[in-house]
């Protein structure tokens, strides 16, 4: 004789609703179990071909020595206990740029973060926290020397502002004196906690001006929003730095340089004599 269990089993069978039950049961055991995760690391290959698809380093016009280098160093990274469990794929610009802003700087070639984060596409608030990681790593894994010295953290302004007065196309008696305004503000204590670039930025335009002012013939095409776009600062902030420049003026321009300017004006009226109507 059947018990309750299995007549119940045999009644529920015939009404349908047995096998609706045993299906639903299936289903919820197959629900509960967690999906499969989607593998997110490359193949080495892969990675290997879109690195190689890099073109921003060219913008900074960086050696290819030194990009040749980044990319060694970023496989080097990869595999050290720092970046375990960070997933440095996802984060490869940011890496990248930290790897290349720190070789400029030992290597002496005069970049900032600005330049090499709009070349990487990356926001400098965000490059910012993978720099600091990049000293770590380096420092950690012995590779490379001097991690802490002057010779990685800072880099001759003279061959910041050399750089964009040649991009800006400017003659060599605004270069000279903009290196002579900006190491006369740093002596003098004029620009204490202000950054350097906005500073270097500002003594370019100091010295326009100036010429400009006293010499309004031979003028120098150049606006103070083209100075701002090559050093990477925004303009407001160049003009800032500007005006507290401009207070010292006297004291930060080469005493010469205003008279080369008058003298150039004098010259230029002569010539404007001389020739023939």
């Amino acid at each position: 004789m059947p018990t309750n269990s299995a007549s119940a089993y045999n009644n529920s069978v015939k009404d349908g609703t047995g096998r609706a039950n045993i299906a639903a049961g299936s289903n919820n055991k197959r629900s509960s179990c967690p999906p499969k995760r989607k593998s997110t690391l490359k193949d080495s290959s892969d990675e290997k071909l879109e690195l190689e698809k890099i073109e921003w380093e060219k913008n900074i016009e960086i050696p290819p020595s030194i990009w040749e280098e980044t990319l060694r160093l970023f496989e080097v990274v990869k595999q050290s206990k720092e970046m375990k469990n960070r997933q440095p794929h996802r984060r490869r610009n940011h890496i990248l740029a930290s790897i290349l802003l720190i070789l400029c700087r030992q290597h002496g070639l005069p970049r900032t973060f600005v330049e090499i984060c709009n070349a990487a596409g990356v926001r400098k608030q965000e490059i910012g926290t993978y720099y600091r990681l990049m000293l770590k790593v380096f420092e950690n894994n012995g590779l490379c020397t001097g991690m802490n010295g002057p010779s990685l953290r800072m880099v001759d302004s003279a061959k910041f502002l050399k750089r964009w007065c040649q991009n800006l196309k400017l003659p060599d008696h605004i270069l000279e004196a903009s290196i002579h305004v900006y190491k006369q503000a740093s002596s003098l204590n004029i620009t204490t906690g202000k950054c350097p670039v906005s500073v270097g930025a500002a003594s370019i335009w100091l010295a326009i001006t100036t010429w400009n002012t006293t010499n309004d013939k031979n003028l120098i095409s150049c606006e103070h929003r083209d100075v701002a776009a090559v050093a990477g600062v925004v303009n407001a902030t160049l003009v800032g730095c500007f005006k507290n420049l401009l207070k010292y003026k006297d004291d930060l321009l080469p005493p010469e340089f205003s008279k080369e300017a008058k003298l150039q004006l004098i010259m230029d009226g002569k010539k404007d004599e001389e020739t023939p109507c």
